[in-house]
């Protein structure tokens, strides 16, 4: 019996962690950036980072000009991912969507991450 119950306790520990841990992912939402949609695509932002609050998150979105969300970017039919991380405080992941208006090649997709300096996915 007490060995259940320590087991018992243990799992509601770990879940507890598991939980906390995944409400602090993304804390800070996303941004819709459409600055690219004459190339085929636009940017979601997602401020992944544990320095990112929703408040730096949407001041961030708000400089760049684009729509702030504090839901995580949508990845159903994303072209790609390009995660960025200057370092863990401050990592941010870029899911690239199909603008309407053509397509992007997953070559340009690519090259785009680049230039940030990031790790670019066809998909995420």
């Amino acid at each position: 019996m007490r060995a259940q119950l320590k087991s018992n306790s243990l799992r509601c520990a770990l879940l507890a962690v598991s939980l906390a841990l995944s409400a602090c992912a993304g804390a800070g939402g996303s941004c819709l950036l459409n600055a690219t949609a004459a190339d085929g695509y636009v940017i979601c932002e997602d401020y992944s980072g544990s320095e990112f609050n929703q408040s730096v998150g949407e001041n961030n979105c708000n400089s760049a000009g684009g729509v702030y969300s504090a839901d995580a970017c949508a990845t159903a039919d994303a072209l790609g991912v390009c995660t960025v991380s200057v370092n863990a405080a401050q990592e941010y992941i870029y899911t690239y969507l199909s603008s309407g208006s053509g397509s992007a090649s997953q070559a340009a997709l690519e090259s785009a991450c680049g230039v940030e300096g990031g790790t670019y996915s066809a998909s995420r």
